[in-house]
């Protein structure tokens, strides 16, 4: 009997080990246009790394680390992969005024992701992220004493760009669980659903 426990304790396990398993997702090197500097595209992909990372959606595979370790093992890497992300960044540029009697920076920021689904063999979306002034308008952009602080403002838009990218590409899909809600007054206060920290979601996401 109690080997019987055991046992049915362990197909349990296995399986909700199953479940809470994350995709792969293997993050290629960055391609750059010639006017960004080696920096500014390690310092984008970079974002995009740790805006991924904040998702909690994908075991996360870093390209360039492999493939600085064994290029064999990038490859075995890319085939076990559940998806691949390609990133290119074509412009980190700044510009200058003086305002008030001093220099103020602004920064341009565009770049592009596309996602590859390695089991379907199909491209899932690709997408533009244009951060500039709307109209060539300089001061539709937040001002900064340096061009340092200029870059780094902008960079910080991409945690939003890519949170909202993964949701459009690859959306959660839960539903409420019929026995386990809270009402007043026929109005719903409180629910719950089938989705926790194992699919990526997270205290706050709408």
């Amino acid at each position: 009997m109690k080997k019987t426990v055991f046992f049915a304790a362990m197909i349990a396990f296995v399986a909700l080990c199953a479940q809470a398993q994350k995709p792969r997702l293997f993050i290629e090197k960055i391609t750059k246009g010639d006017a960004v500097s080696v920096d500014n595209a390690v310092m984008v992909r970079q974002g995009i790394i740790d805006a991924l990372t904040k998702t909690q959606r994908f075991e996360l595979i870093d390209g360039v680390t492999i493939a600085n370790l064994e290029p064999e093992m990038e490859i075995r890497q890319r085939e076990t992969a559940d998806y691949i992300m390609s990133l290119n960044v074509t412009t980190v540029s700044t510009s200058s005024k003086v305002k008030d009697g001093k220099t103020k920076y602004s920064c341009v920021l565009n770049y592009s992701v596309t996602l590859t689904d390695t089991k379907a063999q199909n491209t899932l979306g690709t997408k533009v992220f244009d951060h500039s002034p709307t109209g060539g308008i300089f001061d539709a952009f937040e001002l900064h004493d340096t061009e340092d602080k200029a870059i780094a403002s902008q960079s910080g838009m991409i945690k939003s760009d890519i949170e909202k990218y993964m949701i459009e590409v690859l959306p959660l899909t839960g539903v409420v669980c019929p026995a386990d809600y809270e009402a007043d007054n026929d109005k719903l206060k409180k629910c719950y659903i089938y989705l926790g920290s194992s699919h990526g979601v997270k205290k706050g996401d709408r």
